[in-house]
């Protein structure tokens, strides 16, 4: 799934009550678009904020946590507190909500004992008989988060918690305003979960992360645990298994891939991953068109620029979410995260919208650009189109207006001194000197 950058995240309120986006851990801004496995790696605030508005709802996502047994006081039902960790979790109830995941979306309630036995071993309470359980997530959504959360730990947030010998899953978390880190992880053993803070919520150091401190805690009483236990993986089966299959898609659609969105000129690039059968996309690419490029300028490639190749680049279509941002204030972070084309505001006109387009090329290479031997032999060619010049005007100077080849010789004795005095590259400066001297042949003799 690509999540695209957005000028702002509708419902996300800024404390002057409009419209933004919440800054990544570190104070950066949004990186634009990005898969979710991508954002999920980097633990970015921006796509879990841009999920949850548009793909999720908060109810939807508060129901979740209760499905998951989150005590409703818990639960903070709002943007902030539901995508950013200010809702007040307890490690249990993290804990429990993450083994869900390796339990392939079944929810089991909690138990602190196994059962109870009377002196004649005759069971009097069976703890796991009485567990509550209940289907929370699909087994293929399962599946697939738990296998994105390997790479949390494998090269993400959480390579901390890496155990030797163990396939490890996981996720960092910091609580608003640093009031606390976390890390929750599962093995194809246990599931554990470290929060870090004070009882009273001091704000932690500023450098303290759950990656770099929770993460290690956890690694810390997990890794003993798992002495002498082999490596099991934290759900069975392949992929197929679960109907998922791999899909090609689009980094900044999120549609199938196409040519144009694998040459991105931002790099943005293609991405196959895994998708469930029944959610594959259908439809190519709407956001990708392939031109050509300079690679200078990164700009439509005019007849002067020494190197250009074929490119795709990104414009809006009518009707997409981030539509009715072209041609506005915020039309610069359109460019900034999808290119130059992104912020052509399109209509229905073809002709209107290549005007637009045009707009866009290259201003580094409005005039020709030579080596040092094609300036030489530029020159050379000025000369002799200069001496070829002298002779046609001489011609023309005595061939009657009446001759059928005056009027073509006069042409071309124009075109020809136009185009010296507009720097042409050679192979226009060659052109318009053949057809000067076919000019001159046509012109001769009597009629």
């Amino acid at each position: 799934m690509a999540l695209a950058g957005a000028p702002c995240i509708a419902g996300w309120r800024g404390s002057d009550g409009k419209d933004t986006w919440p800054q990544n851990y570190g104070g950066s801004s949004d990186r634009g678009p990005e898969t979710m496995r991508t954002a999920l790696q980097r633990s970015d605030n921006t796509a879990a904020a841009y999920a949850l508005m548009r793909l999720v709802g908060v109810e939807n996502a508060a129901g979740f946590l209760l499905r998951l047994g989150v005590s409703e006081e818990h639960i903070n039902r709002t943007p902030f507190g539901l995508a950013l960790g200010s809702s007040g979790i307890s490690p249990v109830e993290m804990a429990v909500a993450f083994g869900v995941l390796g339990n392939g979306g079944v929810y089991q309630s909690p138990i602190t004992f196994l059962g109870i036995a009377d002196s004649n071993k005759n069971t009097i309470y069976d703890a796991h008989a009485n567990q509550v359980r209940r289907q929370v997530f699909s087994p293929a959504t399962a599946w697939l988060t738990v296998d994105m959360m390997k790479d949390v730990v494998s090269s993400g947030t959480g390579t901390a918690a890496k155990i030797k010998g163990q396939t490890v899953a996981g996720k960092t978390g910091t609580n608003s305003d640093q009031k606390g880190v976390f890390f929750a992880g599962l093995t194809g053993w246990y599931c554990g979960t470290v929060w870090i803070g004070h009882d009273n919520y001091k704000a932690l150091s500023s450098k303290t992360t759950g990656g770099n401190s929770a993460a290690k805690l956890w690694k810390a009483f997990m890794q003993p645990i798992h002495q002498g236990l082999d490596n099991h993986n934290i759900m069975d089966g392949r992929a197929e298994d679960y109907g998922l299959v791999k899909v090609t898609t689009c980094n900044v659609s999120g549609q199938l891939a196409t040519d144009a969105c694998k040459y991105d000129v931002m790099g943005y690039g293609t991405s196959t991953d895994y998708w469930p059968v029944g959610s594959v996309p259908t439809t190519n690419c709407q956001m990708h068109f392939v031109c050509d490029i300079c690679d200078q300028s990164g700009m439509l490639a005019t007849g002067f620029c020494p190197s250009h190749s074929k490119k795709g680049v990104v414009m809006l279509p009518i009707g997409h979410p981030l539509y009715d941002f072209t041609d506005t204030v915020y039309g610069s972070v359109l460019t900034d995260y999808l290119g130059e084309y992104a912020n052509i505001r399109r209509t229905n006109d073809s002709f209107s919208n290549n005007s637009l387009m045009q707009s866009k090329t290259c201003v580094l290479h409005q005039t020709p650009v030579f080596s040092y031997e094609q300036t030489q032999l530029n020159q050379q060619m000025i000369s002799d189109a200069q001496r070829l010049l002298e002779s046609a005007r001489q011609q023309l100077a005595n061939t009657p207006e009446e001759h059928p080849g005056y009027a073509s010789l006069n042409y071309a004795i124009g075109n020809l001194t136009g185009l010296i005095s507009s720097n042409p590259s050679n192979e226009t400066l060659a052109a318009a000197m053949g057809a000067l001297t076919q000019a001159m042949a046509n012109a001769q003799g009597s009629w």
